[in-house]
């Protein structure tokens, strides 16, 4: 929208600023301020996540392997031996530590497993409202 009064003078960069409305000079502040915008695209990255949770999920809140339930976080690999095969995870290998009786979980590159996009999973609601079965990654073991 360009600012000219009645008699269709274009108007100064002082005049733009004095006639602006509240929402105009807010905006121009929150453009000018680096950490917010940056605030801003973190806090809708987070909101998205949170809308679109059991999309992203991979798995249900309820089904879980109680025999690897205190384990790490598994790393997300693209090269096996060298050759590109895609993103895929190791399989978990538990031990106990003979002297202190602690899991300790390790990776077993003998297993890998492929990571599949846009898979049936099980059944959830998107906003509470709409049936849905699709997910957005589950990894299945590699043939």
């Amino acid at each position: 929208m360009t600012l000219e009064d009645v008699k269709g003078k274009k108007m100064t960069k002082e005049e733009e600023y004095y006639l602006a409305s509240q929402w105009t000079l807010m905006r121009r502040k929150f453009k000018k301020h680096k950490l917010a915008t940056v605030s801003l695209w973190v806090l809708g990255f987070m909101y998205f996540v949170a809308l679109f949770g059991n999309f992203i999920a991979p798995y249900d809140l309820v089904s879980y392997n109680s025999k690897i339930v205190n384990a790490p976080p598994t790393k997300v690999h693209l090269f096996h031996e060298g050759k590109y095969i895609g993103p895929f995870v190791y399989g978990i290998k538990m031990e106990r530590d003979p002297v202190t009786k602690r899991k300790i979980y390790t990776e077993n590159t003998d297993e890998i497993y492929r990571i599949k996009w846009f898979t049936h999973g099980s059944e959830y609601k998107l906003f509470g409202i709409i049936k849905l079965i699709f997910i957005c990654s589950v990894s299945k073991k590699a043939e």
